[in-house]
């Protein structure tokens, strides 16, 4: 995975968002969400297009997940704010096998094979024509 953000021009309309692990947590930082969607989930959820979203999923068992996020954007809120859901699941499966699992080592592979082509199309519109 990726430990930096890639360019802005690249950013798709969900933003751009790298991830890495911290113990059982996944956390997942994303930049660059566009301004003109910045109500987010409820009309009461604000994140402006210049905000840093950082999003953490950690198991709790079988059945629960718990999802936290943090706002950061200090031209709009005087400090981070933060909110927290419990996620229980009503299926017969576990809700662990929804999170990518530590060691998939595919998965580097294929975003390496997405920013590749993204690369590819990026330099074919700007490089001159013959």
């Amino acid at each position: 995975m990726a430990s930096t953000h890639g360019p802005r021009a690249l950013y798709s309309r969900l933003g751009d968002s790298i991830a890495h692990w911290e113990d059982d947590a996944l956390v997942i930082e994303t930049v660059g969400l566009p301004d003109a969607d910045r109500r987010r989930a409820f009309p009461q959820l604000l994140v402006p297009g210049g905000a840093t979203v950082i999003e953490r999923l950690t198991p709790i068992s079988d059945a629960k997940s718990l999802y936290q996020f943090t706002v950061i954007d200090p031209k709009t809120y005087a400090a981070p704010w933060l909110g927290e859901i419990l996620v229980v699941s009503d299926q017969t499966a576990p809700l662990r096998v929804l999170l990518p699992p530590r060691g998939n080592y595919s998965l580097p592979n294929i975003l390496s094979g997405a920013r590749h082509d993204e690369a590819t199309a990026k330099a074919a519109l700007v490089a001159p024509a013959t």
